[in-house]
């Protein structure tokens, strides 16, 4: 049950960091209008919407275990993508791209982990395993949206004391660049818990 828990509390962490870092890239570095920046995150959250019913269908057949090996190496993938490519002049094309892999990633993490940490539990256990695990997940994402805040604003501040010239653009991408370290650090520390899934 731990590691199910913690396979989706983690997914939670990473999807709200994503959330909150990603739009403001956008829209601080690249230049975007808020309606463009929301345009951008939408082909990955479709995909992810496609793909939940497909993931339910499959759950039973493949298992969370395998389901979550699989999105935790995707979510990483996208992760080391974005550390490598994030800058003041990345193109847009790689950020949707990688947001679509991250976000499928994502939709074969969290709802096999889930319902794999329920299924885990007796009957009777139900109502208190979905009232932590409610908890849990509310609990990872406030801490994501936290960290991912407290690591853009360290690395502005490394920037800043870096360079005596400061440009904005490059300033706001290296926060971000300085925040995704810490949810590719994650995503590593997913996949590793994803082998000690069981079905």
């Amino acid at each position: 049950w731990s590691s199910d828990v913690c396979s989706s509390d983690l997914t939670m962490f990473m999807i709200l960091s994503v959330a909150i870092l990603i739009p403001m890239y956008l829209k601080a570095v690249l230049g975007f209008a808020a309606l463009t920046a929301g345009l951008c995150m939408l082909p990955g959250n479709v995909l992810n919407i496609m793909m939940s019913p497909i993931v339910g269908v499959n759950f039973d057949k493949i298992g969370a275990k395998m389901f979550t090996r699989i999105g935790f190496s995707m979510i990483l993938v996208s992760m080391i993508v974005f550390l490598t490519t994030m800058s003041a002049t990345t193109a847009t094309w790689i950020i949707i791209v990688n947001l679509c892999v991250f976000f499928v990633g994502v939709s074969m993490t969290i709802m096999p982990a889930q319902t794999n940490a329920m299924n885990s539990l007796a009957p009777q256990k139900f109502a208190d395993g979905s009232a932590a695990l409610n908890t849990l997940t509310q609990i990872a994402g406030a801490s994501g949206t936290a960290i991912a805040m407290t690591m853009f604003t360290i690395g502005q501040q490394n920037y800043a004391a870096k360079f005596i010239n400061v440009v904005p653009a490059d300033m706001l991408a290296h926060g971000i660049h300085t925040a995704f370290i810490v949810v590719a650090v994650i995503a590593v520390v997913g996949l590793i818990g994803s082998f000690f899934v069981k079905n």
